[in-house]
């Protein structure tokens, strides 16, 4: 298990939760992290538990996987489904899809962020003042770029990035509901697949894993573009108090889910679904 302290940075590491809730963000982990490293990480950041993933590319599927993207040489010719270069073909007729600066996306972006947000169910969009400083923040990280995509110039969809190595992660996509029926998010992943796979050489874009606190179609969109699953390890952290509350509210969850504001007992649920998944991908 790894203990290498320098696992443990900040900036690796992304806070959640009004900073209760840690999730590691950095180089992809081989193996799973020591708990005794990550229990003294938790307590140092008043944090109440932490998220990480590791142990890619396992052969058996499972509970837990991200969404990649690893096609040599991308392009529409390449996506099997039907429908899927039916949908590429009208966003790329439809849209423009450019590179553009955080600085840009922090004065520009919040509309379409907000717009999307009605999309998931039990979320709380962020504030403009917290989306234009997230903005501001992420442009000082090494390796960012951005793409927006744009309808009759204006901003129809966006997506954050990061190259590390000859990997490309995709930290954040967003499309206002009011352009669907220009396709913006199949001319934006096209375009992302095939500018870094293709014309860059890069050998993976890596879209996350999948979504714990809301609901998303994302994956079944993604795999009609000719992503694939990419199944791997959940490790997660839990203070003492955090486990005894998860666990009352396991015993009590049918009447919790009246009781309690529905955000709060959504937030429950992720956290039993997190230790489930935790349990069933766990080594041995």
């Amino acid at each position: 298990m790894i203990a290498n302290k320098s696992i443990f940075s900040n900036s690796d590491w992304q806070k959640q939760a009004a900073g209760k809730f840690l999730v590691y963000r950095g180089k992809f982990l081989n193996e799973n992290l020591n708990l005794g490293a990550v229990r003294r990480y938790v307590r140092e950041q008043g944090a109440l538990g932490a998220l990480w993933t590791y142990d890619y590319g396992l052969t058996q599927c499972g509970p837990w996987y991200r969404c990649i993207c690893s096609t040599p040489d991308y392009d529409i010719g390449k996506i099997e489904n039907k429908k899927g270069r039916y949908y590429v073909r009208r966003g790329l007729q439809r849209c423009s899809v450019q590179p553009v600066s955080y600085e840009w996306l922090s004065n520009n972006g919040y509309d379409v962020y907000l717009n999307a947000c009605v999309r998931y169910t039990n979320f709380t969009p962020s504030s403009p003042e917290n989306f234009r400083k997230a903005m501001i923040d992420n442009s000082r990280e090494p390796g960012r770029e951005a793409l927006g995509v744009f309808t009759d110039n204006k901003l129809a969809a966006y997506a954050t990035l990061q190259i590390s190595g000859d990997t490309v992660r995709i930290y954040g996509s967003q499309f206002d509901p009011a352009y669907s029926q220009s396709y913006p998010m199949y001319a934006l992943y096209y375009t992302i697949a095939h500018h870094y796979l293709k014309e860059r050489h890069c050998k993976e874009i890596d879209n996350g894993c999948r979504a714990l606190l809301h609901d998303t179609q994302i994956e079944v969109f993604l795999q009609r573009l000719g992503w694939r699953k990419d199944y791997c390890r959940l490790g997660l952290y839990l203070r003492p108090s955090v486990r005894a509350v998860l666990f009352v509210a396991w015993l009590f969850r049918k009447p919790l889910r009246w009781l309690l504001p529905s955000r709060f007992y959504v937030i429950l649920q992720s956290l039993l679904d997190a230790e489930d998944i935790a349990k069933a991908t766990k080594e041995g």
